[in-house]
């Protein structure tokens, strides 16, 4: 289980909530973003990355994060490589499988992007 920072455990009741609560709603905004979506995840590693950015589009619709999403030259295979930049200065590699299961993207997009959401919540507190 993950140990909260000092002052959180201190602090009022809604903090503490807030923070062991945060993870799962983030987790659960990318799944239903995931399932929900309307686009087509397309053929091509170009509509591969227009579509996992559809789905970031609406997950970090009210942040100031600003996502882009883009295919990185690799040779044709059964995996395509996706770069995810967030605010122009983070970047994550999402291997991107086609026919990949909603869920299974979400879940690859939650580890990817857990620590850019989270680590500086935590780092503050």
């Amino acid at each position: 289980m993950t140990k909260a920072p000092e002052g959180v455990l201190k602090g009022d009741l809604s903090k503490m909530m807030n923070y062991f609560w945060a993870p799962l709603e983030f987790k659960f905004a990318i799944s239903v973003a995931a399932v929900c979506c309307s686009e087509d995840p397309g053929k091509t590693p170009d509509e591969n990355a227009q579509f996992v950015q559809h789905i970031l589009e609406r997950v970090f619709d009210k942040s100031d994060l600003e996502v882009k999403v883009k295919p990185m030259a690799y040779p044709v295979s059964s995996k395509r490589p996706l770069i995810i930049s967030i605010n122009g200065d983070m970047h994550r590699l999402l291997w991107y499988y086609p026919g990949m299961k909603a869920l299974k993207l979400a879940d690859e997009l939650y580890g990817l992007l857990y620590d850019v959401v989270f680590d500086p919540v935590a780092a503050l507190a």
